[in-house]
Protein backbone atom coordinates (compact mmCIF):
# COMPACT_ATOMS: atom_id res chain seq x y z
CA UNK A 1 0.00 0.00 0.00
CA UNK A 2 2.79 2.39 0.85
CA UNK A 3 4.53 1.99 -2.52
CA UNK A 4 1.35 2.85 -4.39
CA UNK A 5 0.97 6.04 -2.31
CA UNK A 6 4.54 7.08 -3.10
CA UNK A 7 4.01 6.29 -6.78
CA UNK A 8 0.80 8.36 -6.81
CA UNK A 9 2.58 11.30 -5.12
CA UNK A 10 5.40 11.19 -7.68
CA UNK A 11 2.95 11.13 -10.60
CA UNK A 12 0.92 13.95 -9.03
CA UNK A 13 4.08 16.04 -8.52
CA UNK A 14 5.16 15.38 -12.12
CA UNK A 15 1.79 16.53 -13.44
CA UNK A 16 2.01 19.74 -11.37
CA UNK A 17 5.50 20.40 -12.71
CA UNK A 18 4.36 19.74 -16.27
CA UNK A 19 1.34 22.02 -15.82
CA UNK A 20 3.57 24.79 -14.43
CA UNK A 21 5.95 24.49 -17.37
CA UNK A 22 3.10 24.81 -19.87
CA UNK A 23 1.72 27.93 -18.19
CA UNK A 24 4.94 29.82 -17.60
CA UNK A 25 6.27 30.60 -21.10
CA UNK A 26 4.63 31.68 -24.34
CA UNK A 27 6.79 32.54 -27.31
CA UNK A 28 5.83 33.82 -30.74
CA UNK A 29 2.12 33.35 -30.10
CA UNK A 30 -0.73 35.42 -31.47
CA UNK A 31 -3.34 36.20 -28.84
CA UNK A 32 -6.59 37.51 -30.29
CA UNK A 33 -10.27 37.34 -29.40
CA UNK A 34 -10.42 33.63 -30.33
CA UNK A 35 -7.40 32.52 -28.24
CA UNK A 36 -7.67 35.09 -25.44
CA UNK A 37 -9.48 32.81 -22.96
CA UNK A 38 -6.74 30.16 -23.13
CA UNK A 39 -4.00 32.44 -21.80
CA UNK A 40 -2.75 32.32 -18.21
CA UNK A 41 -2.17 35.98 -17.37
CA UNK A 42 -0.79 35.75 -13.83
CA UNK A 43 2.89 34.97 -13.26
CA UNK A 44 3.64 34.18 -16.87
CA UNK A 45 6.38 35.00 -19.39
CA UNK A 46 5.58 36.20 -22.92
CA UNK A 47 8.25 36.72 -25.57
CA UNK A 48 7.67 37.83 -29.19
CA UNK A 49 3.90 37.53 -28.72
CA UNK A 50 1.31 39.58 -30.58
CA UNK A 51 -1.79 40.66 -28.67
CA UNK A 52 -4.36 42.07 -31.04
CA UNK A 53 -7.99 42.97 -31.53
CA UNK A 54 -9.62 41.96 -28.26
CA UNK A 55 -11.40 43.52 -25.30
CA UNK A 56 -10.57 42.32 -21.80
CA UNK A 57 -11.87 42.50 -18.27
CA UNK A 58 -8.96 41.01 -16.36
CA UNK A 59 -8.40 41.26 -12.65
CA UNK A 60 -4.70 40.41 -12.20
CA UNK A 61 -1.76 40.40 -14.59
CA UNK A 62 1.65 39.90 -12.97
CA UNK A 63 3.78 38.75 -15.89
CA UNK A 64 6.75 39.66 -18.02
CA UNK A 65 6.29 40.78 -21.62
CA UNK A 66 9.42 40.95 -23.79
CA UNK A 67 9.38 42.15 -27.41
CA UNK A 68 5.60 41.83 -27.57
CA UNK A 69 3.14 43.96 -29.49
CA UNK A 70 -0.29 45.11 -28.35
CA UNK A 71 -2.50 46.41 -31.17
CA UNK A 72 -6.13 47.51 -30.95
CA UNK A 73 -6.52 46.08 -27.45
CA UNK A 74 -9.06 47.40 -24.95
CA UNK A 75 -8.53 46.65 -21.25
CA UNK A 76 -11.20 47.55 -18.73
CA UNK A 77 -9.91 47.60 -15.18
CA UNK A 78 -7.09 45.20 -14.65
CA UNK A 79 -4.31 45.17 -12.13
CA UNK A 80 -0.91 44.98 -13.82
CA UNK A 81 0.99 44.34 -10.59
CA UNK A 82 4.80 44.34 -10.87
CA UNK A 83 4.41 43.73 -14.60
CA UNK A 84 7.45 44.20 -16.82
CA UNK A 85 7.05 45.46 -20.37
CA UNK A 86 10.43 45.30 -22.08
CA UNK A 87 10.84 46.48 -25.69
CA UNK A 88 7.09 46.21 -26.23
CA UNK A 89 4.93 48.10 -28.69
CA UNK A 90 1.47 49.48 -27.88
CA UNK A 91 -0.52 50.81 -30.85
CA UNK A 92 -4.12 52.08 -30.74
CA UNK A 93 -4.80 50.56 -27.32
CA UNK A 94 -7.21 51.73 -24.66
CA UNK A 95 -6.93 51.10 -20.92
CA UNK A 96 -9.87 52.16 -18.73
CA UNK A 97 -9.33 52.34 -14.97
CA UNK A 98 -6.33 50.00 -15.16
CA UNK A 99 -3.68 50.00 -12.43
CA UNK A 100 0.03 49.55 -13.06
CA UNK A 101 1.59 49.63 -9.55
CA UNK A 102 5.34 48.95 -9.54
CA UNK A 103 5.26 48.12 -13.25
CA UNK A 104 8.14 48.84 -15.60
CA UNK A 105 8.01 50.07 -19.18
CA UNK A 106 11.54 49.67 -20.56
CA UNK A 107 12.34 50.82 -24.12
CA UNK A 108 8.68 50.58 -25.16
CA UNK A 109 6.83 52.38 -27.93
CA UNK A 110 3.33 53.72 -27.27
CA UNK A 111 1.38 55.26 -30.16
CA UNK A 112 -2.19 56.57 -30.10
CA UNK A 113 -2.99 54.88 -26.79
CA UNK A 114 -5.47 56.16 -24.26
CA UNK A 115 -5.39 55.60 -20.50
CA UNK A 116 -8.84 56.72 -19.38
CA UNK A 117 -11.22 56.70 -16.43
CA UNK A 118 -13.49 53.70 -16.10
CA UNK A 119 -17.29 53.90 -15.88
CA UNK A 120 -17.18 54.81 -12.15
CA UNK A 121 -14.58 57.56 -12.64
CA UNK A 122 -11.49 55.63 -11.51
CA UNK A 123 -8.42 56.84 -13.35
CA UNK A 124 -5.55 54.64 -14.45
CA UNK A 125 -3.04 54.33 -11.63
CA UNK A 126 0.70 54.38 -12.25
CA UNK A 127 1.86 54.36 -8.59
CA UNK A 128 5.59 53.63 -8.43
CA UNK A 129 5.60 52.67 -12.13
CA UNK A 130 8.74 53.39 -14.12
CA UNK A 131 9.23 54.24 -17.79
CA UNK A 132 12.77 54.18 -19.17
CA UNK A 133 13.75 55.13 -22.72
CA UNK A 134 10.16 54.88 -23.99
CA UNK A 135 8.83 56.59 -27.10
CA UNK A 136 5.34 58.01 -26.55
CA UNK A 137 3.44 59.58 -29.44
CA UNK A 138 -0.18 60.73 -29.57
CA UNK A 139 -1.10 59.16 -26.22
CA UNK A 140 -3.48 60.38 -23.54
CA UNK A 141 -3.13 59.71 -19.81
CA UNK A 142 0.18 57.79 -19.77
CA UNK A 143 1.47 59.35 -16.55
CA UNK A 144 4.84 57.66 -16.12
CA UNK A 145 8.38 59.02 -16.27
CA UNK A 146 8.75 62.10 -18.47
CA UNK A 147 5.02 61.96 -19.29
CA UNK A 148 3.87 62.51 -15.68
Amino acid sequence: MRDSNVEWEIKNAESRIQFRTEVVAMRSAVIDKESFATVGWDDNYFKYCNFEGFSADIVLIASDFVNCSFKNVEWYGGLFNHTNFISCEFIDCQFMGASFPDSRFIECTLENCRFLKDSVGRECDFSRAVAYECRVKGCEGFMVGDNA
